[in-house]
């Protein structure tokens, strides 16, 4: 899985992931990093991670039409 860093989304979906973390106040100034799941027939699928908590979330964009 490719692991990408806050600020270099390349997809619409990606995009939206972003947003949607970036509006964590907890979160703000932390290290987040995030990687697709291949899963899923309509939504995007992602697992955050939070450096300094050294946890994992899962995330869903809803895709389109849905």
């Amino acid at each position: 899985m490719l692991e990408r860093r806050m600020n270099t989304a390349r997809s619409d979906a990606e995009h939206t992931l972003e947003s949607s973390l970036g509006k964590i106040t907890d979160w703000q100034g932390l290290t987040i990093t995030y990687s697709r799941v291949n899963a899923g027939f309509t939504n995007f699928n992602f697992l955050v991670h939070v450096a300094e908590q050294d946890r994992t979330y899962f995330a869903k964009v809803v895709g389109p039409n849905t």
